[in-house]
């Protein structure tokens, strides 16, 4: 299908690179989000600094593959570091809402909870966008069936 695209004098900018670029978004995103959020409990918690320490990183690796098909490739370590972070965060944050809820329902214990529910997952998803960018590249590499086949 892109090959009845024309060409322009650009250079071409696939659907890898775009992904890179807006995962290099989210990731500042979310970490600026982590740490406003934080900053509060940054000294009572030392697995709040996991986040803080991932979503740069996680950008400057991002930003690279927007550049270097190499990076997108080998984007995955962030992505599944990403994947184990956020996976790590909702449960952080949400079991202890869900373990001292009281007679208060499920949903609306999770509606007042002191910490973010769904921020966590955020992560995590992006991370799933990095190993979904280093496996279909890959898949691209990779030659197709011949026709003897």
């Amino acid at each position: 299908m892109s090959s009845d695209l024309p060409q322009t004098g650009i250079g071409h900018f696939g659907w890898g690179r775009w992904l890179a670029l807006y995962s290099a978004a989210s990731f500042l995103m979310l970490g600026i989000d982590a740490a406003m959020n934080h900053h509060q409990i940054i000294y009572e918690n030392r697995w709040s600094y996991t986040p803080l320490i991932l979503a740069p990183l996680a950008v400057l690796v991002s930003l690279m593959g927007v550049f270097s098909a190499r990076w997108r490739w080998q984007a995955w370590i962030i992505g599944l570091l990403a994947l184990i972070v956020g996976g790590a965060g909702v449960v952080f944050h949400n079991l202890p809402t869900i373990m001292e809820r009281g007679d208060v329902s499920l949903w609306q214990s999770l509606l007042n909870a002191p910490r973010p529910v769904l921020a966590p997952a955020s992560f995590a998803a992006t991370g799933v966008l990095l190993l979904l960018i280093s496996w279909g590249e890959g898949r691209q590499r990779r030659p197709g069936p011949t026709e003897k086949e």
